[in-house]
């Protein structure tokens, strides 16, 4: 298939099976739980919907590497959606007074790779089969070292994820 051919299929796919409309979505509800469930909730959102395109992940990650030129601009147009959809929720905490100051787009740039990276190492490179994470565990343990840190060093204000 030409990259002409490959560039409106991307596109397709992008919106047909886009996480943007779920997560838009539970922002607002997310806005209303506590801080660590919320992400815990967005970051489940995300791991369930790359599982679920895991394989056309790995069709779209061989195209841009094939036609970058095109393709490039139709994959960041929609990282930047995405980093922009979860940087709102952080942007609002922040206006509520509710979490700290920190850029909100690099956050939600770091919050996203914390998650991609974690599905890329289980699903695609199937550490699972060689040794399984347990994935309720490790969500918590990465928000909550996203939310307090780890340089928290003698810190006892919260407690580890179980």
């Amino acid at each position: 298939m030409s990259c002409s051919g490959r560039l409106p299929l991307l596109e397709e796919a992008i919106t047909r099976y886009s996480i943007l409309p779920s997560l838009r979505a539970f922002v607002p509800r997310a806005l209303a739980m506590p801080y660590e469930d919320a992400l815990a909730a967005m970051a489940n959102i995300l791991l369930d919907t790359l599982i679920q395109l895991k394989d056309w992940l790995r069709i779209m990650h061989a195209e841009v590497q094939r036609s970058p030129e095109k393709l490039l601009g139709v994959y960041h147009t929609f990282l930047d959606e995405l980093f922009e959809v979860i940087a709102s929720y952080f942007r609002e905490l922040q206006q509520r007074g509710s979490i700290g100051s920190f850029d909100p787009e690099l956050g939600a740039r770091v919050f996203h790779a914390m998650f991609y990276c974690f599905f890329n190492i289980e699903e695609v490179l199937l550490r699972k089969q060689y040794r399984p994470t347990d994935r309720e565990k490790a969500v918590r343990e990465f928000v909550r070292m996203f939310v307090h840190g780890t340089g928290g060093i003698g810190r006892t204000d919260y407690a580890r994820a179980s």
